[in-house]
């Protein structure tokens, strides 16, 4: 392990996170196998050592020093950030061994999906700052089936992670795609809050909620009082799950790829200046963004509240240092939402 982590490419702090990911990885993990309380003691093992392997790459990839210690090709791993591609794969494997139901055409489908989207990436646009129609067929090819559930199809683990597996795999691939591969700049993929960004999280849901809420009850799209009571361990391990399991990986898509690639683009291939080029990619995500949320009850207005919120989590993102900003006003929406007004 001491030649994998070299000194000499990590510093003290990145190799104490390095190991700390590792040991949070395990605990968390460890205890959703006890809430998922699956069969015998061995496959409890093979649920937590499988759940380990979603869980560290995503902590890992959340710390800057770190992507840019796997581009660099020394050391063990001569391509060693190809090699760390395939430890998500291992995790979602051993996921589906701990309940015995490995089913080998729909996992070599993932891997083939996400081998082709290596091998497209990596020959078409890698430094290219912007996006180029590969990014966007990547981006489709990972969002939609996601989106739609049909990962539920492809997830060998246990039915109660059926969307949180998946979720956190996206994230993985995706930062690895385009981060890691692709060398795509300022998608701010950071997990280490600041206390700027937990300011502008709170304000971009804050302005938000004034101006929709009361459009939301008098449309009656909102309900108040809400239909159950609240629960207070309820609420915080309901933030804990949409944060990491709904607001990263809408916020890592549609703001940290698809609103900061457009809004390169459009300064590039325009004459718009830096400033207008950002907000007029800000626009155009939102409303993709509200778009996508046709699949939710069909219902118009959620898509205009929805493209609405996006541009609140779309001006998070353009103020804050990581995406910890837009990915904290979109769980407080969400939250709020599920326990006030539902």
């Amino acid at each position: 392990m001491s030649d994998i982590i070299n000194s000499r490419t990590l510093s003290n702090k990145s190799r104490v996170y390095f190991f700390g990911a590792l040991i949070l990885a395990v605990l968390f993990s460890w205890s959703i196998a006890q809430w998922e309380a699956g069969s015998g003691a061995s496959h409890n093992v093979l649920l937590i050592i499988g759940l380990t392997l979603l869980f560290w790459p995503w902590l890992l990839l959340g710390r800057p020093e770190i992507i840019e210690w796997l581009q660099e090709d020394v050391g063990l791993f001569a391509n060693r950030e190809f090699a760390w591609s395939v430890i998500p794969l291992l995790g979602i494997f051993l996921c589906g061994l701990s309940v015995g139901r490995v089913e080998f055409p729909a996992f070599a489908t993932l891997v083939i999906a996400i081998l082709f989207a290596i091998f497209l990436l990596n020959n078409y646009g890698v430094g290219h700052q912007g996006l180029t129609l590969a990014d966007l067929f990547i981006l489709a090819l990972l969002w939609v089936p996601f989106d739609d559930r049909w990962t539920y199809f492809i997830w060998p683990g246990p039915d109660k992670l059926n969307y949180s597996g998946p979720s956190v795999l996206l994230v993985v691939v995706t930062v690895y795609l385009f981060v890691v591969l692709r060398r795509l700049a300022d998608v701010k993929y950071n997990l280490i809050p600041t206390w700027k960004d937990i300011k502008i999280g709170i304000i971009a849901m804050a302005v938000f909620a004034v101006i929709i809420i009361p459009i939301g009850l008098a449309t009656h799209f909102l309900r108040f009082p809400p239909s159950q009571p609240v629960r207070v361990v309820a609420v915080l391990l309901s933030f804990v799950g949409i944060f990491l399991t709904v607001a990263v990986p809408e916020e890592l898509i549609f703001r940290g790829i698809l609103q900061n690639g457009l809004g390169k683009d459009f300064l590039r291939m325009t004459k718009l200046d830096a400033q207008t080029a950002q907000w007029t990619a800000l626009l155009v995500a939102s409303i993709i963004f509200g778009l996508f949320h046709w699949n939710n009850g069909h219902n118009p207005l959620y898509v205009i509240f929805a493209s609405v919120a996006g541009l609140f989590y779309g001006w998070a993102y353009i103020k804050g240092d990581s995406l910890w900003a837009p990915a904290l006003a979109h769980t407080l929406v969400d939250l709020i939402w599920a326990f006030a007004f539902k």
